[in-house]
């Protein structure tokens, strides 16, 4: 009967001890997240000076990408797909230029390709974003700015992302027309993003 009764006090004691050392239900972290650019949303500008003074500036209509939230929300990437052919000019000559061997080689590079490195989500605006940028076939590490006050990802409203900077055209092997055309390109994408 005592060992019984030892028993029965050594079980409620247990019992006692893991009721106190057991966690409390932790919350699962939140799953990795995709976000799709919205392509009939989304605008892909780009601006370069003329014979120095004048501006002549386009759009890409084709574009896809994504943007993807690592679990737990706290850093993020961007990759982004850009049709060379389906840029849009004032002047159609423009047009045919720009798809022309002397600037995108269309025929031979129907992309664009961008995939930044992973970054810090953060609510300061504008964040650098690293990545690299792939024109003509040649790869090369750029550095745009990135803004987010637009964005808040989750439903029910889609997000803005906006990607800003300027590129050195001749490091994409577009060399030509240096005495008519600057060196610098500004490109900006304004992105809407959602599920």
């Amino acid at each position: 009967m005592v060992s019984l009764a030892i028993w029965l006090w050594l079980a409620t004691a247990a019992a006692a001890i893991a009721t106190v050392a057991a966690p409390e239900s932790i919350e699962p972290e939140p799953a990795a997240q995709t976000l799709r650019i919205d392509a009939a949303r989304t605008a892909v500008d780009f601006q370069i000076a003329a014979l120095w003074i004048l501006r002549r500036s386009g759009r890409f209509d084709g574009i896809d990408g994504t943007l993807e939230i690592a679990a737990g929300g706290e850093s993020a990437q961007i990759r982004v797909r850009i049709q060379v052919d389906s840029v849009h000019m004032k002047d159609p000559d423009h047009v045919e230029l720009l798809l022309s061997p002397a600037f995108f080689d269309a025929a031979r590079y129907p992309l664009i390709e961008f995939e930044s490195e992973p970054f810090a989500l953060s609510d300061a605006s504008p964040l650098a974003l690293p990545g690299r940028l792939t024109v003509r076939g040649i790869s090369r590490q750029v550095r745009f700015n990135l803004d987010l006050r637009q964005c808040r990802p989750g439903p029910p409203a889609p997000c803005k992302v906006i990607v800003d900077g300027v590129l050195r055209r001749s490091q994409f092997g577009m060399t030509e027309y240096r005495r008519t055309l600057a060196e610098d390109v500004h490109l900006r994408i304004a992105a809407l993003v959602a599920e």
